[in-house]
């Protein structure tokens, strides 16, 4: 279970909110299980601008030593809760696919050194 912290500023919570704010947490759930995973989200409503109310929301999460990161800025929050789920998933992918590149590319340069210097 993925610890959680949510902050509201500017705007009053009410249960809508929260079940949308936990929409965050447990998208994340399902692309780790680590249980020291920690995700800080703040939801502001930013002061009356031309264009009319704006929701701005933050997502911070922090897995071991790493630490992922997204924002949006939206008329409507629930399209910007769902920008920043996926952003966050997106960058969670693009680690493990890096890390899997690396693994390969490794193996592939040791694979090269033995054939080269045993051969």
């Amino acid at each position: 279970m993925i610890r959680r912290k949510i902050t509201l500023r500017g705007t009053v919570s009410t249960p809508l909110i929260e079940e949308w704010a936990e929409k965050i947490p447990v998208a994340i759930e399902k692309q780790i299980t680590d249980e020291s995973a920690i995700v800080d989200i703040e939801i502001r409503l930013l002061p009356k601008q031309a264009s009319g109310e704006k929701f701005f929301v933050e997502a911070t999460l922090s897995v071991q030593k790493n630490s992922f990161h997204a924002e949006a800025e939206n008329g409507n929050l629930l399209s910007a809760i769902e920008i920043v789920r996926d952003g966050i998933i997106t960058e969670l992918n693009s680690k493990k696919k890096k890390q899997e590149r690396f693994v390969r590319r490794g193996g592939r340069m040791f694979k090269d050194f033995i054939r080269r210097n045993f051969s």
